[in-house]
């Protein structure tokens, strides 16, 4: 019985097993070959992508790339199962994660991947890779790459031209994945970087995309300021000399201990120097400039933390400017506050600016308090008790937000209950009388065309008439030989020699250099001149008739030799008489305009005054092309004279004399000028005046 019972197990056991593998043999199934993990595989190469399929119901198979260890696929081809094999060159993109994958092109699900991961050395540059405008002459740029089985130094180089030549930027450097680049001086909209291994027949990349280079918007002129943190600035013409001189107030580490600075550089023409000026020094600041005394000149506001130990021992005062550099703390009695703001504004319009001040201060406990100092003259500030939440870290500015004639008050920053932002409406100011027109308006156009300055026309040169209309005979170039003929020409006569410029007809492109006058009627030219000769309406530019250039004309200036003809750059100026001209200048400016001149803009003050006295009155000086347009100088203000910015105009008090001058090329210009007084109203735009520039 137990013999029995053995055989049928048995005999069960073997009948189930043929089962499974007769199911095992006929159930579609595929399996990856290669690449199954540990391979490297190298950037254009050909390799075997083989896999095997058990059952014939599998007629098409998808074969995908991972190159991030399955997180997403790319399709590399749709191929017949039957060959179970397919040739992959290795397309670009550097992984040491990737991973192949062979599916049923009709069952997706049925399908195997890589048993590991296999590798794709290379290069790749991240930065810049297209389309970005990198400037020089300003910060340096990291250029950055990845790589992949790289097993030696890199070379970097750029290309300007889209690839056609290549320059060092870094050669045999170790692969670290980023560079800092100085940004080479050289305009251009196709260039591209290139990273590889040194010596140039291993891995590299480039650029996919061209990028610019230019130069940078803003240079760093090299003022030569002391370097200041927790600090403040404040642009204000201190001395009224016609140009913005700078206060600077901060903190900085000699090596030993903190430093606090306040100062004030006088603008020498772009030279900032230190004047000297014995302000406290604070840092945690803020700084603003004001005419508190309306005496014509701007004092300063100043607030801070006098040490670097918080509180810091915090001060607020009002410097007086009393005239050549010196400024006198008047003792204004300000409450002392740092992480603060500072804001002048004539809140209750009696014509004189008051001070709103915020910040921190410390008394065992710490605290923050915002106020208004009314100014009552003879520099005694009072506080008003304006019961505004106290704050730090903050920002303050006055407007007239409801336009009711007096200013508003808005604030912003760290308060006891969390950070806040408010407005203020100001309901017990006297309601502000905006100022009365400006009169007298003028304006005086300079001259001449300014010498030195980046547009001229003319020049002191003439262009005679085309040869055609001298000579009477239109000029024709000989086939083959060096000459210009023409049978009724008079050349000696006609007063044209060595070095002048001629082109054959009105109209040509090009234009050649007189090297000798061989006859009355034939001319040995030169060849092509080469500095891209000076356009015009005449075929010939007389260098006789050329007088002086040296002494008004410098390389980068723009010249053109008639009020119609395009503007050519300046490259040297070879003599008194001879200019060597660069390619025509692409850029905008000086186009249509006949000269560049001066033009000084004047006004007087109301006839009647508000509540503003006439030294503190500041004015904005609105110009434009068309009637009641902006498109020079805007004035920032609507037609009925309502102020969109409160602030002071950009002729600021203490003008020796209310003028303004600007330069500007050869058109009709349409303008007018505000008063603004201490609350930033405006007064009516008087009528407006036209002035041309010819």
């Amino acid at each position: 019985m137990a013999g029995t019972r053995l055989t049928a197990v048995f005999a069960a056991g073997m009948l189930a097993a043929g089962l499974i593998a007769s199911c095992i043999a006929d159930y579609p199934r595929i399996v990856v070959y290669s690449p199954d993990g540990g391979e490297v595989w190298e950037v254009g190469t050909s390799h075997l992508v083989t896999w095997g399929v058990v059952s014939d119901e599998v007629e098409n198979v998808r074969i995908e790339l991972s190159r991030d260890g399955g997180a997403t696929w790319e399709l590399i081809a749709l191929v017949p199962a039957a060959p179970r094999s397919y040739a992959w060159t290795v397309t670009a993109g550097a992984s040491s994660n990737c991973l192949m994958r062979v599916s049923d092109a009709a069952r997706g699900s049925l399908a195997d991947t890589s048993d590991a991961a296999f590798t794709i050395p290379g290069v790749t540059v991240t930065a810049p890779n297209g389309g970005e405008t990198w400037y020089y002459q300003g910060d340096d740029r990291e250029i950055t790459w990845t790589s992949v089985g790289v097993t030696d130094n890199v070379d970097i180089d750029y290309s300007a031209d889209g690839g056609t030549t290549w320059n060092a930027v870094a050669p045999n450097i170790a692969d670290t994945g980023s560079y800092p680049w100085t940004i080479p001086s050289e305009d251009s909209d196709q260039c591209l970087v290139r990273v590889q291994e040194t010596g140039g027949a291993g891995l590299s990349d480039v650029s996919n995309a061209r990028f610019t280079i230019t130069l940078t918007p803003f240079i760093d002129i090299g003022a030569g300021l002391t370097g200041v943190r927790n600090s403040s600035l404040a642009w204000g013409d201190y001395d009224n000399d016609g140009d913005l001189d700078l206060a600077l107030a901060g903190g900085w580490h000699d090596g030993t201990g903190w430093v606090h600075e306040s100062k004030v550089y006088r603008n020498d023409g772009g030279t900032f120097t230190d004047i000297g000026a014995g302000l406290t020094g604070v840092e945690y600041c803020s700084l603003a400039w004001g005419d508190y005394d309306n005496d014509g000149d701007l004092d300063l506001a100043l607030a801070g933390a006098t040490s670097a130990s918080l509180p810091g021992d915090p001060l607020s005062e009002v410097y007086r400017n009393d005239g050549g550099g010196t400024f006198t703390a008047i003792d204004a009695g300000l409450m002392g506050l740092f992480y603060c703001s500072l804001s002048w504004g004539d809140y209750d319009s009696d014509g004189d600016l008051d001070l709103a001040l915020a910040g921190r201060w410390h008394d065992g406990a710490w605290h923050c308090v915002s106020k208004v100092y009314r100014n009552d003259g003879g520099g005694t500030f009072t506080d008003i008790a304006a019961g505004l939440r106290g704050f730090y870290r903050c920002s303050l500015a006055w407007g007239d937000y409801d336009n009711d004639g007096d200013l508003d008050l808005a604030l912003t920053g760290c308060s006891s209950i969390g950070d806040r932002s408010i407005v203020y409406r100001n309901d017990g100011g006297t309601f502000n009388t905006a100022p009365e027109e400006p009169t007298g308006l003028a304006a005086a156009a300079g001259s001449k065309p300014l010498t030195g300055s980046a547009e001229f026309t003319n020049l002191s040169a003439t262009v005679s008439a085309p040869l055609s209309a001298v000579t009477g005979t239109q000029l024709t170039f000989g086939a083959g030989s060096s000459t210009v003929t023409g049978a009724d020409s008079t050349f000696v006569s006609d007063g044209i020699q060595s070095g002048d410029l001629v082109r054959l007809d009105s109209d040509g492109d090009a234009w050649y250099e007189v090297a000798t006058i061989d006859t009355e009627t034939q001319l040995t030219l030169a060849k092509d001149y080469q500095g891209s000769g000076p356009p015009g309406t005449g075929s010939v530019i007389k260098a006789a008739d050329r007088t002086a250039f040296a002494s008004q004309v410098v390389a980068g200036n723009l010249v053109r030799l008639d009020a119609d003809g395009a503007w050519c750059e300046v490259a040297t100026v070879e003599s008194d008489t001879r200019l060597a001209l660069a390619a025509p200048y692409a850029g905008a400016g000086g186009s249509g305009a006949a000269s560049v001149r001066t033009v000084t803009f004047s006004w007087a003050a109301p006839a009647v005054a508000d509540e503003t006295p006439e030294a503190g009155l500041s004015y904005n000086l609105r110009v434009g092309t068309t009637s009641g347009g902006n498109e020079v100088t805007s004035g920032m203000a609507q037609a009925d004279g309502w102020r969109k910015l409160p602030a002071r105009g950009v002729a600021q008090p203490g003008l020796s004399v209310n003028e303004w001058t600007l330069t500007l090329p050869a058109d009709t210009y349409y303008w007018s000028v505000q008063a603004v007084d201490t609350a930033f109203a405006g007064s009516a735009w008087p009528t407006e005046q036209t002035t041309t520039v010819p």
